[in-house]
C-alpha cells in the first residue's frame, strides 16, 4: 500500500522500513533454498546488462566467475539448438477442430465430473426415525389447550430415563424430588415439575414397567442406528425390555389426550415403533413381541 507524499500516517517510514527489511530477509531466504536445493545442477539465469532485471539473482550473479572454470559453466542461450516438439504431443488446436470444441477440457470435465460423483456416492443416507415413519404414518393429533410441551416431555423422558426401577415404594417421592431438581434446567417452574413427577408416577405405576422391573435385560433411552433399504435409521427407543425370548419395545408421549385420541395418536407412531422393532431385532436375533405406546397424562399403554 501506498500514500501520496505528505498523506502518510504518522510513523509511516519506520513501519515500511522494517518490512522491507522484512521482505528483503525473505528473498534472502528463498534465494539459499533455490540454491541448495539441487540435486544434479543449478541454473542460474544472467541477464543481458541492459535488461531490466529484478533483484532476486542479482548477489548470486555477482560472484559467478567471467569464464567456465571446475564449477561454473557459462552456456550462451543463442547458441543452444532448438528443441524439436515431440511427435506424440497431442495438437489440442486441432482436436478442439475436429471435435467441434475444446474437446481435451470437455473430456477432462467429463472425467472430474465422474470422479465428484464417485466420490460423494455412500451406500446409506442418514435419517431419523421420525422422518421415515413420517413418509406413511397417520396424520398426528393435536389436542388444543393441552398442557406441557417440548420442554415438560424432555423432563418427563428424563426422569424415567434416571429413575430406579427396583423401588415401586419410593417411586413417587423420588420423582417428585428429581422433577425439583432438574426442572429449572428445562425452564419450568414448581407446577410443571409438580406435573411431570405426576406423569412420571401414573407411568411407574403401569404393569408393563413392573414387567420391566422383572426382565432378564433392560434397556432406556437406548441409542440405534440401522440399515433400512437406502437409509441409515437413527432413533431413540425410550424402555426396551427381554421377556420370555423376545423384546417389548415402550414409547413414552406426554401429550395431554382423551381415551380416543390417544388410540388415533398410537397409530401415529406405529411405524416408528415398527422401525424400532426391526432395527432391535435385526441387532439381537430377538423378535419383538410387543410394541406399546405409553400416554403418560392418561396412564395407559396402547399396543400398535
Amino acid at each position: 500500500m501506498g500514500f501520496r507524499g505528505g498523506c502518510q500516517p504518522p510513523g509511516w517510514e519506520t513501519l515500511k522500513a522494517r518490512e522491507e527489511g522484512r521482505a528483503a530477509a525473505e528473498a534472502r531466504r528463498l534465494l539459499y533454498v533455490a540454491c541448495t536445493r539441487a540435486r544434479d545442477l543449478l541454473v542460474i539465469p544472467v541477464p543481458p546488462k541492459d535488461a531490466r532485471a529484478g533483484t532476486f539473482w542479482r548477489d548470486l550473479v555477482a560472484l559467478l566467475p567471467p569464464a567456465s572454470d571446475d564449477d561454473v559453466r557459462l552456456i550462451d542461450t543463442e547458441t543452444l539448438p532448438e528443441v524439436e516438439p515431440a511427435a506424440t504431443r497431442d495438437d489440442f488446436k486441432a482436436l478442439g477442430r475436429a471435435e467441434g470444441g475444446d474437446a481435451v477440457a470437455r473430456r477432462w470435465d467429463d472425467e472430474r465430473k465422474a470422479r465428484i460423483e464417485a466420490a460423494a456416492e455412500r451406500p446409506f443416507l442418514p435419517i431419523s426415525a421420525s422422518r421415515v415413519a413420517a413418509r406413511t404414518a397417520p396424520p398426528a393429533v393435536v389436542a388444543e389447550g393441552s398442557e406441557g410441551g417440548r420442554d415438560f416431555g424432555s423432563l418427563v423422558h428424563g426422569i424415567l430415563e434416571w429413575i430406579p426401577f427396583d423401588d415401586d415404594d419410593a417411586a413417587a417421592e423420588q420423582a417428585r424430588a428429581m422433577a425439583k431438581a432438574l426442572a429449572p434446567s428445562f425452564g419450568l417452574d414448581a407446577v410443571g415439575a409438580a406435573r411431570a413427577a405426576e406423569a412420571v408416577t401414573r407411568a411407574l405405576a403401569l404393569p408393563v414397567i413392573a414387567r420391566a422391573r422383572r426382565a432378564s435385560r433392560m434397556w432406556r433411552e437406548l441409542r440405534l442406528w440401522f440399515p433400512d433399504g437406502a437409509d441409515l435409521v437413527e432413533g431413540k427407543v425410550d424402555l426396551v425390555f427381554e421377556e420370555d425370548g423376545g423384546l417389548v419395545v415402550v414409547d413414552y408421549k406426554t401429550d395431554h389426550l382423551s381415551a380416543d385420541q390417544a388410540r388415533a395418536q398410537a397409530a401415529h407412531h406405529a411405524p416408528q415403533l415398527q422401525l424400532y422393532g426391526r432395527g432391535l431385532a435385526r441387532a439381537t436375533g430377538l423378535p419383538v413381541r410387543e410394541r406399546l405406546v405409553l400416554f403418560t397424562a392418561l396412564g395407559e399403554t396402547v399396543p400398535v
